[in-house]
């Protein structure tokens, strides 16, 4: 079925790989799927956080503002410092401290999610 192939592909998930597969499929059951299109941001810095999300298919990029070769600051340039791929996971940090989002993930190519 649609939900074992999900329960699949998160269990790539570092965050989820000592889970059962029982547990991990009623974790699944609960999921939302979406898409990203190319250079679509996932989310965006600053941005309240409201989900969490894994990579089902497809890759994206996480960028923080940089100034002359150091991060942080307003009007500054984003650049890539990781790129995730099918069972990488982002947005728990926001979600767990409720804090703003800390990065950009922006998709690269279409991404499923």
């Amino acid at each position: 079925s649609d939900l074992t192939k999900l329960a699949k592909v998160f269990g790539l998930c570092p965050n989820l790989q000592d889970i059962s597969s029982e547990a991990l499929l009623g974790f699944c059951s609960q999921c939302q799927c979406s898409f990203a299109n190319d250079g679509q941001n996932i989310v965006s810095e600053n941005q309240e956080p409201d989900k969490f999300y894994i990579i089902a298919i497809g890759y994206a990029k996480v960028l923080v503002r940089s100034i002359g070769g150091v991060t942080g600051g307003e009007g500054s340039d984003m650049v890539a410092v990781r790129r995730l791929g099918p069972g990488h996971s982002f947005g728990e940090a926001g979600l767990i401290y409720d804090q703003p989002r800390s990065a950009t993930v922006q998709a690269e190519g279409n991404v499923i999610l």
